[in-house]
Order: C-alpha cells, then sequence, then structure tokens
C-alpha cells in the first residue's frame, strides 16, 4: 500500500515556477551521472539549493529551446489565414481591441516591428493608444506620426515630462475605446495570429475579462529563433505568489481596468505584476490561450535579458500587499527563479500523527522530526499496538509533547489516522508515514504556511523514493 493510500486527504502539492526546468535538469543529471548522482543532487535542492544544477547545462538549455522552436513551427505551419478570415466573419463578437504601448526613447527599429506586428495581424479590429512618456529623442514619436498619417488605427499622445510607466500606461488606457485592452511593449512584436486565439476564445466563453497566452524570448538581431519558452499553467493565484508567471500577451476587459483603477505607479518596474495580481481577484473568468503568441525581445535594458535587476524588489512587494489584503501577512523571500512568503506570526498547534507497524521504521522518523524541525508549536500522536507503544514510551521519556493511543494489530492504517484525528488537539493535522522523514528543516513552516491561503485545505510537500 503506497502513501497516498494511506493518507485520509487528497493532497494537493505544491507547483513552484521553475519546476519544469528542474524536471529537465534531473533527467540530464540521470543521462550524465546516473541514479546516484541524480540522488545527490535532489538531496541538495532539498536542503536548500534553488535548482537542480549541474556544472555545465548548455546541452539542456539547447534541448529546451530545440523544443520550444519544434512547437513555435508546428503552431504557424497550422496557419490558414483564408480559413482564419472567414472564421472571423461568422463570429457573434468582434470586439475592438485598444493596443496599450508607453513609449520613451525607443530603438526605432524594434518600436518599427513592434507597430508592423500589429498592422500584420489577421484580425484587424484594434487600435493602437500609444503615449510617449516625455522622450528627450524624437525619432520615435516622429515614426509614429508618420505611422498615425496613412493607419487611422494608430494615435500617439505626447506628454511634455516623463512621468512613469504606469501613469503613461494609464493615460494610453483613457485614450482606449475598445472593448478589451492589449499590452504590447515598445520593443516587443506580436505573431500575426495574436489576436486571432484570443477573439476566439471570447466567443467561446463569453463572460471572460482577462486572458493571457504563452511567449518566448527572442534576441537583438532579426532572427525568427525562441529560447526560453514560457509554456504556462492556467490561472493559479497562488503560483502568481511565486512569480509573475502570466508574462505576455495579456488582454484586459476595459470596463474591469477602468473599474479598479488601472495601473499602480507605487510598482513601476513591476506594475503588470501588480496589476494581474490584482485584477484577477475581481476577474469572472480568466482564460490560458496555449500557444505562443508573443515575442519578448531581450535588449540589454530590458527586463528579459535580466537588465532591470532593481525590479525584484517590486516583484517581491506585490505578493506582500496582495497577501495582506488577503488578512496574511508575510515577508517575502526570493530564490533564484520564485518568490515565497514566510507567514508573519504562523503558530498554529500542529498535530502530527504516526501509525508505526514496526520500532525500526519509527526510530529513525522520530529522531528527524525531533532534530530537523525548526517549527516549534507541534505534537506527536502515536497509533500503534501495546508493544510498539511500551518501547516508544521507553526510549523516549524526555518528550513531553507525544502522545499515545493504544489499537489492534488489525485495525487498519486509515482507521488509526482517523482515531487519532478525533483526539488530536491541532489545528493542523499532519498525517506521517513512517518511513518518510524530512530533508529542511523548515518543512513544517513551509506546509502550515500554504494552509493560510483562503481555500486551501490540504497541502503535501515533493515525496521521494530514496529507493528510486
Amino acid at each position: 500500500m503506497n502513501l497516498s493510500q494511506k493518507v485520509i486527504f487528497t493532497f494537493k502539492a505544491i507547483r513552484k515556477v521553475h519546476s519544469y526546468k528542474s524536471i529537465m535538469n534531473a533527467i540530464l543529471i540521470y543521462k550524465k551521472e546516473g541514479l546516484v548522482g541524480l540522488k545527490k543532487a535532489i538531496l541538495k535542492k532539498a536542503v536548500g539549493n534553488e535548482v537542480l544544477r549541474i556544472e555545465n547545462n548548455e546541452h539542456l538549455i539547447k534541448e529546451d529551446n530545440k523544443f520550444g522552436n519544434r512547437v513555435l513551427r508546428q503552431q504557424q505551419e497550422e496557419i490558414d489565414i483564408e480559413l482564419y478570415k472567414r472564421n472571423i466573419a461568422s463570429w457573434d463578437k468582434r470586439p475592438l481591441i485598444s493596443v496599450v504601448m508607453p513609449i520613451y526613447n525607443p530603438p526605432i527599429k524594434w518600436l518599427k516591428i513592434a507597430i508592423e506586428s500589429l498592422q500584420n495581424q489577421i484580425y484587424t479590429n484594434w487600435e493602437l493608444c500609444a503615449v510617449d512618456d516625455g522622450s528627450t529623442n524624437f525619432d520615435g514619436i516622429k515614426l509614429l506620426e508618420d505611422y498615425a498619417k496613412s493607419d487611422e488605427r494608430i494615435r500617439l499622445y505626447k506628454s511634455e515630462k516623463n512621468r512613469g510607466i504606469s501613469k503613461a500606461s494609464n493615460k494610453a488606457i483613457d485614450m482606449a475605446s475598445g472593448e478589451y485592452i492589449a499590452l504590447l511593449d515598445q520593443d516587443d512584436e506580436l505573431l500575426i495570429d495574436s489576436f486571432y486565439w484570443f477573439i476566439e476564445a471570447i466567443n467561446k466563453n463569453s463572460s471572460v475579462d482577462f486572458l493571457y497566452s504563452d511567449e518566448c524570448k527572442i534576441r537583438e538581431d532579426t532572427s525568427r529563433e525562441g529560447f526560453e519558452f514560457l509554456f504556462k499553467a492556467d490561472w493559479d493565484p497562488y503560483l502568481l505568489i511565486n512569480n509573475m508567471f502570466i508574462g505576455h500577451l495579456v488582454m484586459y476587459k476595459t470596463e474591469l481596468l477602468k473599474k479598479y483603477g488601472g495601473f499602480n505607479s507605487d510598482f513601476d518596474f513591476g506594475q503588470d505584476y501588480e496589476l494581474a495580481m490584482r485584477i484577477g481577484s475581481y476577474a469572472k473568468s480568466i482564460i490560458h490561450i496555449p500557444r505562443i503568441l508573443y515575442f519578448w525581445r531581450a535588449l540589454p535594458t530590458s527586463t528579459a535579458a535580466g537588465g532591470k535587476i532593481f525590479s525584484n524588489k517590486i516583484n517581491m512587494a506585490v505578493p506582500c500587499k496582495w497577501l495582506k489584503k488577503q488578512g496574511i501577512y508575510a515577508n517575502i523571500r526570493k530564490n533564484m527563479h520564485y518568490n515565497y512568503p514566510i507567514i508573519i506570526g504562523n503558530s498554529k498547534l500542529v498535530s502530527i500523527i504516526e501509525a508505526p507497524i514496526t520500532m525500526n521504521s519509527f526510530e529513525n522518523s522520530i529522531e528527524d522530526i525531533i532534530n530537523n524541525t525548526s517549527y516549534k508549536n507541534y505534537e506527536i500522536i502515536i497509533v500503534a499496538e501495546r508493544n510498539i507503544l511500551l518501547e516508544i514510551e521507553e526510549k523516549y521519556p524526555y518528550l513531553i509533547n507525544i502522545y499515545f493511543i493504544e489499537v489492534s494489530k488489525d485495525t487498519s492504517i486509515l482507521e488509526r489516522f482517523n482515531i487519532a484525528s478525533e483526539h488530536s488537539n491541532g489545528e493542523v493535522l499532519v498525517f506521517m508515514n513512517s518511513s518518510c522523514f524530512p530533508v529542511n528543516k523548515e518543512w513544517l513552516d513551509r506546509l502550515v504556511d500554504v494552509l493560510q491561503f483562503p481555500g486551501i485545505g490540504a497541502v503535501s510537500p515533493v515525496i521521494l523514493d530514496e529507493k528510486k
């Protein structure tokens, strides 16, 4: 009988944004160093390393990018422009999309490509609401003015001074007359079918008011090879605490965006993250479109290339603010790829329940719990036969937080757990298999932290089998 059959609840595993990369690393480590090397790498990760690593992961990166580009090519080869146009003509809804684009001293080469990626859209019912945020170089303004002369869908507002990206974006939102608002950066690029898939999703779900797609980065050249592909999860506000996985392309219902205040300038350089987390709390329906529909250009000064290191602290403040609004006070820790919250004042009594079959299996488990648990407010409830309980009592007379419940030999594991649950004092119950042991002192802190989130009733860590 495995652990999943023994526990009472169905557990929801904690997900990390870097899990895909860790799995790919694990596969490569196994191929290169065998099972022993993989086990060592997993244990290193479990005790605090940020991600599974090997000394040279260039091969992994190449394989990852190779797979992503294969998916990208397949998706682009599927495009049938004439079919898509016929589909568009048959749709009940063909809403106007207002594209918000704040600009500041934009590189002309990339701004031109960004605008033309709009003009090349198969779905043509859009408008560009561009706001220049007090540029000191007027080349971008002139380029947009030239485009506006020949394309009435393009509009430009010129600010006299630089007021910041959020205020510029909010001005563009004020200009918007479309039912939906899409966000496009001045140096990024849409694929020709980007809007098609978004509007198709809107026609299939009339209540949707927040949509986002997959994406990849492209380099500072004209090649069409992508890298660092982001194949995203469906909407999950708790995953969003860890990382701004929504990214690009994002589309919001204009009414929703205007009702809840648009961008917050207190979070400039993390403004998209704050907006997604805040609007996500109010949206009726959020849809993930599993197609690569946005090229995020990795320029030296862009976040895509890691050029905005100062944005890290802003991106840590975003989930802190959101959690506080939920009545949860937490400090945010930053690892290489994700944030995670440390709940302040988390002191609920936890009942750790074990049902050992033999003394040998129990000894290793109890020693690890005692020596490798930083969480202080817990009790241990042992459900076992009389002879095992007597051995435990004799060996651990110094433990004041351990309690015993005697059962007969034929009592099933589930029955033992149920009996212990009825006699426990804790607000949180942990059902522990005696063959399991923690490998990180904060294991219980992190599990209890996740249980503080609204709507979460059960949680489990990843369980590793050291024999495999």
